[in-house]
């Protein structure tokens, strides 16, 4: 098990990646350090759902989310998406630890579950460096970031 410290006084215990995790842990350890990701009512907004299976991984817990952008009035009725996200510690600047949530691909880049899935048992196997600057993105080649300037030109694993 891991310590994971978001402030001096409060202090969680995250399993060693690798380990197994279900969703409810998964969710409850978000929720402790803070999170109102997996809160019903921000879920229920972006009529979001969050599969059950987590894969554990060597960098963290891998997950699959799905929202569906569909207005009050319905007028937009877009299809129901899909995105796999790591769930892993980070150290912040000041020295603290927290857990983080970090798309993978973009968001929304699957059409169906089962491709999604299939993307995060690979991931889950592999690992999957994260851009540090942006931090959202898959790092083979963070365009966005070489773009803007925020590495130098140089891509970072």
């Amino acid at each position: 098990m891991q310590k994971v410290h978001k402030r001096i006084d409060y202090t969680i215990d995250i399993p060693d990646y690798g380990a197994h995790m279900d969703i409810d842990q998964l969710q409850r350890h978000m929720k402790d350090m803070g999170s109102h990701f997996f809160d019903a009512d921000t879920m229920r907004f972006f009529r979001s759902r969050c599969d059950y299976h987590v894969y554990a991984g060597p960098d963290g817990w891998y997950f699959v989310t799905s929202e569906k952008h569909q207005s009050y009035d319905g007028r937009i009725n877009e299809p129901r998406l899909y995105t796999v996200r790591r769930m892993s510690v980070v150290t912040r600047d000041n020295g603290t630890q927290d857990l983080d949530l970090f798309e993978l691909e973009g968001f929304q880049p699957y059409r169906t579950l089962k491709t999604a899935r299939k993307r995060a048992e690979y991931y889950a196997k592999k690992g999957a460096a994260i851009c540090p600057k942006c931090r959202l993105r898959l790092m083979l080649a963070c365009t966005e970031c070489v773009r803007a300037g925020k590495n130098g030109g140089k891509d970072e694993a």
